[in-house]
């Protein structure tokens, strides 16, 4: 996390890339407003965040388009929803994370905040947000902290069934990002 903090702490504050999580779309949107991750240390803002602290906030199409999100993460937990649902949907479609196909599904580790390897989500977004520079270890990682914490020695296809590289897979870099 030190080598990350340095890299973010190098970075244009005002000029941020905005990220919105989204966990449900239908008529209404639920985005996470107020979670548990400090996006910072990620060099990233949320357009959600607000003073109420409540987690969730369901908003409409609208509201979306007037965030206009350089980069959307849909949550661990959602199972039911991959980048390709946002790029599918045309009602989606004149969004910036969209168009530039920034729509990326969390790995397997973010699913919930008391994980013992959530702390690898900043990085992961980092590397999300900014390039593989800020994460350049991230797949070393992830095999070192599962072999720490779960005596597990994983292979290259469960490291990629966690890292959501099937989902993500029609996204934006995200096969070069986590070789």
């Amino acid at each position: 996390m030190k080598a990350l903090n340095e890299k973010v702490a190098k970075l244009d504050k005002s000029a941020l890339p905005s990220v919105l999580h989204i966990d449900k779309v239908a008529d209404q949107i639920q985005v996470i407003a107020n979670g548990s991750q400090d996006l910072s240390l990620s060099g990233v803002t949320n357009p959600a965040a607000d003073k109420t602290g409540e987690w969730w906030r369901t908003v409409d199409f609208e509201q979306l388009l007037v965030w206009n999100p350089d980069i959307i993460i849909i949550p661990a937990y959602a199972t039911d929803l991959n980048p390709k649902d946002f790029f599918n949907n045309p009602v989606l479609a004149s969004l910036k994370a969209v168009k530039e196909k920034r729509v990326y599904k969390q790995p397997i580790f973010a699913r919930t905040p008391d994980a013992p390897e959530i702390f690898l989500t900043s990085e992961w977004l980092a590397a999300v947000a900014h390039g593989a520079d800020f994460a350049p270890t991230f797949k070393k990682q992830i095999l070192d902290n599962y072999k720490l914490i779960y005596g597990a020695e994983l292979k290259d296809d469960q490291v990629a069934a966690i890292l959501e590289t099937e989902s993500n897979a029609p996204a934006s870099r995200y096969a070069e990002l986590f070789q």
